[in-house]
């Protein structure tokens, strides 16, 4: 990261950092405000982010919370974060690791998004009153998932093309291993299987088989 650049991890445990070091928000719900902006696919209008960060309270309460946000933002040294103008809202001059992702999805480089990890997103992350922020983020949490799962399978299939056996075995096990992404992904088990078997681990590739 460049010293000056504003970076947003949100794949696993959330952070922001600013000039290269960890930046500490004055609340959750500033975190979670910048969240949606980076997930979101377009730009938002106020009354929408105020209900999904302020589902308890009337539209007129939320917008205000909403406005005491962006002026924590402002006064933090992040006006730049976020491009605002008066009516919508979209994430401004910030790095993200999720759009790392996107991209190298959208591009088809299966390496790079497998490297970026299956999250969770957001992990452990929850603000006070938050039912309709919690169902966005499990909604986002799942097509994350899955968009991982199916680069990581991507990848791992060309790493036992490519003769690596053992760094393919390892990248599976994360995705349909017994603590993996998805346990019962036929496909992934099928690929794993082989590798074993490639590997002269005939036995354990027999296992995995009768647990699946």
């Amino acid at each position: 990261m460049a010293s000056d650049t504003v970076h947003l991890r949100l794949i696993g445990r959330p952070e922001l950092f600013l000039a290269d070091r960890p930046l500490r928000l004055p609340t959750r719900k500033t975190l979670a405000l910048l969240a949606i902006l980076a997930l979101s696919t377009q730009r938002l209008d106020r009354a929408s982010l105020a209900a999904l960060l302020w589902a308890d309270r009337d539209a007129a309460a939320a917008r205000r919370n909403l406005r005491h946000e962006l002026h924590r933002l402002r006064h933090a040294g992040l006006d730049g974060a976020i491009d605002d103008d008066g009516d919508t809202l979209s994430l401004g001059a910030v790095e993200v690791d999720v759009h790392v992702f996107r991209k190298a999805c959208a591009t088809g480089d299966a390496a790079v998004a497998a490297a970026c990890g299956p999250g969770p997103l957001l992990d452990g992350f929850t603000i006070v009153d938050g039912t309709a922020f919690d169902e966005w983020v499990a909604g986002e949490r799942s097509r994350h998932r899955d968009q991982w799962a199916d680069a990581a399978e991507r990848h791992a299939s060309a790493l036992r093309r490519a003769g690596h056996l053992r760094e393919a075995l390892v990248l599976l096990d994360a995705l349909c291993g017994p603590n993996g992404v998805d346990p019962l992904r036929e496909s992934a088990v099928r690929e794993a299987m082989r590798c074993q078997a490639a590997l002269g681990e005939v036995e354990a590739a027999l296992r995995r088989h009768e647990r699946h």
